[in-house]
């Protein structure tokens, strides 16, 4: 934004998001979707559905949680996650607190949080929308108040930007 004799000009570029911007905001989200697969809690809020007798024996067997159903059993899966800003992906791995305000300055319109290699993203996909032999247990998705944390992590992330401007 700038004044002159003319009056005020707006340049609406300096609003659109930056790659960094949609890599911060998407980390963060990476960051809520495991923290409720910690606490066995679907992306609707629900409690994940229980495993099954025979895996819950298992699972205990090998000294591991039972509940709550956390759909880790090496970590592959949950590691594999990985965000994406328009065709930029961070590997597993990285953190919000790693994207500088100076970096991926290209423009961006769209984040994801993903799993691309395949055995991983096909283990994920039978867990999120279920199979015929795992129930549904929809992990990998946001839920409204997501949705309004990753408008207010970019609204964050777009006022630490321009404050650092001055």
């Amino acid at each position: 934004m700038s004044a002159n004799a003319r009056g005020l000009e707006l340049n609406l570029d300096d609003a659109l998001p930056t790659e960094g911007d949609i890599l911060f905001a998407m980390q963060r989200q990476r960051t809520r979707i495991v923290q409720r697969m910690d606490r066995g809690i679907d992306a609707d809020g629900q409690p994940f559905a229980p495993y099954s007798p025979a895996y819950a024996k298992k699972r205990d067997k090998s000294g591991r949680n039972v509940s709550p159903v956390d759909l880790t059993w090496s970590g592959r899966m949950r590691n594999s996650m990985q965000v994406s800003a328009d065709n930029f992906r961070l590997g597993p791995g990285a953190s919000e607190e790693r994207i500088g305000l100076k970096d991926f300055k290209s423009k961006a319109r769209q984040g994801r949080v993903g799993i691309y290699d395949p055995e991983n993203a096909a283990k994920a996909e039978g867990h999120n929308e279920g199979t015929a032999k795992l129930p549904r247990r929809h992990f990998l998705d946001s839920s409204p108040e997501d949705n309004r944390n990753v408008a207010l992590d970019l609204e964050e992330r777009w006022a630490q930007r321009f404050r650092a401007r001055r």
